[in-house]
């Protein structure tokens, strides 16, 4: 995984490795800031290979490609009903790197999105190539790509918080 860190309003940072819960027990920050008054609620995702059609030579495998599909739009769905605050994507959403319809259908599932903020890298598999549509697609204000091969980091201010990464530029880097 790619991405690296989360900082909170509070400045601490916390690896994302560990829980942030207890990062979030000694700063009233976090709990401040959710409408809910809890901690922060997030879903963090990597590998679903979309447009892979794995053993679609296989009558089981026949509508493989679209059930994943099914599966991310349920990962959204979930965002939605458990009011998720961020939806972090640490690579490999798609199988190979994406062309532009690829981020429009993508896109149209994040419109669903009533609250989540999206956090993004590229992985090994669809990492980012020199005229990658990664690069300039139009995304939601919600979503975030974090398209740079160096260390890079956006802040989200309206859940306090600093998502740090980078995507992969090819295939092994």
């Amino acid at each position: 995984m790619i991405i690296n860190t989360v900082t909170g309003a509070c400045g601490k940072v916390t690896p994302t490795n560990t829980s942030p819960r207890c990062l979030r027990k000694t700063c009233g920050l976090h709990k401040a800031r959710n409408k809910r008054g809890d901690q922060m609620r997030f879903i963090h995702i990597a590998d679903l290979h979309l447009g892979s059609s794995p053993e679609a030579e296989f009558l089981w495998g026949k509508n493989r490609a679209e059930e994943i599909w099914d599966s991310f739009a349920a990962v959204i769905d979930a965002c939605n009903e458990k009011e998720i605050d961020l939806l972090l994507i640490a690579g490999d959403l798609f199988d190979r790197p994406p062309v532009w319809a690829d981020l429009d259908r993508a896109a149209k599932l994040f419109a669903r999105l009533t609250a989540t903020e999206v956090v993004m890298i590229a992985g090994a598999s669809d990492y980012i190539t020199e005229d990658s549509p990664w690069k300039t697609y139009p995304w939601q204000s919600w979503v975030h790509m974090l398209s740079d091969k160096h260390c890079m980091n956006v802040q989200l201010g309206n859940i306090n918080t600093s998502v740090h990464g980078c995507s992969y530029y090819g295939p092994t880097e």
